[in-house]
């Protein structure tokens, strides 16, 4: 998404044990959801009603380093997917999907 310029931190969820991610699935794509304020992580959990622990990237390295490595339980599955940023809104579409590269680009630097 050229342009766009994303604040930090970060938000993401991890599983309530802290063994992986909270990822989203629709059909053969995989999303990792973040968001731009804990108003909006609070916003999803409430909706999703999933049991897992807010984690706060703080910087452009945390969120490279989260993004190029997230917590899983299995290697499988963790380099194919694509970042939804504040998956809040009840309709489709109301969000924005980044690939890992483009994310990191839309990242002022520090």
């Amino acid at each position: 998404m050229p342009g766009a310029i994303i604040p930090i931190p970060l938000f993401t969820y991890i599983l309530k044990d802290g063994s992986g991610c909270v990822f989203l699935q629709a059909g053969k794509d995989v999303f990792l959801p973040m968001f731009t304020s804990t108003e909006y992580a609070g916003l999803f959990r409430q909706r999703e009603g999933q049991e897992c622990l807010l984690v706060e990237l703080k910087t452009k390295d945390d969120i490279r380093a989260f993004i190029e490595k997230p917590p899983s339980r299995s290697n499988a599955g963790t380099t194919d997917f694509r970042i939804m940023l504040d998956p809040i809104a009840p309709d489709t579409g109301d969000f924005t999907v980044f690939n890992r590269e483009d994310l990191l680009n839309a990242i002022p630097s520090e």
